[in-house]
């Protein structure tokens, strides 16, 4: 060392300050590229994502005009449901489409086999639907299908919420889909406030399910807002209200009310419609956060 030139001893130690900048900045820019690559992959997965989002909303409203038109015995509902039916198909065939470009398998074979059970309760919708046309079901049959296939197409959406290493973007998604469930609570709750409006009267099962629904609903809002932001919280408040909010609180507890005798005084196409605009108004919110 000591019979180096002059120059190589000060070439040497600036080299290794050199290197090392050098480490670091590759190191930095590897860094980036695997954010740059999980952003790239969460938005090709997002369009799959919110078309699951909107088939799960279509068949959340079939299934409450099929609750509707058996509980009538075929007498309510039917043209609802026919036109309901051409928006689900529409919404269906547009998530096979973008699914048809959609890699499964390299999410691993647990989110593969989830994706695959899912569809395959889709495919069971015409059967189930000559069912509910024949009057073959019971109301409570037909919402149960309805609501495995919605359940199957939401374990899709929460499996590919742990696809991002970012904890933003994770946080993001568990508000969305802790929303998502809650929307699902509230379809839930058309349906089965339909059946007992038409009926003008509870069934032990279809009080109970009403009463787990509405506890359902709540806890999923409230996780919702623990994972949310302040402009989030501020914009599901602002939207989710006015009168078809205040319009369904109010028949909800009418509905409760009056459980033990019935007799509720309440028009079932007028709950839907009323739940459906709510419902509605939290779509808007599930595709702001989406």
């Amino acid at each position: 060392m000591k019979n180096l030139p002059l120059s190589t001893k000060l070439y040497l130690l600036v080299l290794l300050p050199i290197v090392g900048l050098t480490w670091l900045g590759v190191r930095g820019s590897l860094d980036k590229w695997r954010v740059y690559r999980d952003y790239a992959v969460l938005e090709r997965n997002s369009a799959v994502l919110q078309q699951i989002g909107q088939s799960v909303h279509e068949l959340q409203r079939e299934r409450g005009r099929s609750a509707g038109f058996l509980s009538s015995k075929g007498t309510q509902f039917g043209t609802e449901l026919q036109n309901q039916r051409m928006n689900t198909d529409h919404a269906v065939a547009q998530l096979n489409q973008l699914l048809g470009d959609f890699d499964a398998a390299r999410f691993g074979a647990s989110f593969q086999e989830q994706l695959k059970v899912s569809l395959d309760e889709v495919g069971k919708l015409a059967s189930k639907r000559a069912a509910v046309s024949s009057l073959e079901l019971t109301a409570a049959d037909s919402a149960a299908y309805y609501t495995q296939t919605i359940s199957r197409l939401l374990n899709v959406v929460v499996a590919m919420s742990h696809l991002s290493k970012d904890a933003e973007i994770g946080n993001g998604i568990s508000c969305y889909v802790n929303f998502l469930q809650a929307k699902e609570q509230a379809g839930i709750e058309r349906a089965t406030l339909t059946g007992v409006f038409v009926a003008n009267a509870f069934t032990p099962e279809s009080f109970r399910r009403f009463g787990q629904v509405e506890a359902a609903q709540a806890t999923f809002l409230r996780v919702f807002e623990s994972f949310a932001s302040e402009e989030q919280r501020r914009f599901a408040a602002a939207k989710v209200s006015g009168p078809a909010v205040d319009a369904v609180l109010a028949m909800r507890q009418t509905a409760f009310a009056q459980s033990a005798k019935g007799g509720f005084g309440i028009v079932a196409t007028t709950w839907f419609d009323v739940s459906t605009a709510r419902i509605d108004l939290m779509k808007e919110v599930e595709n702001r956060l989406g």
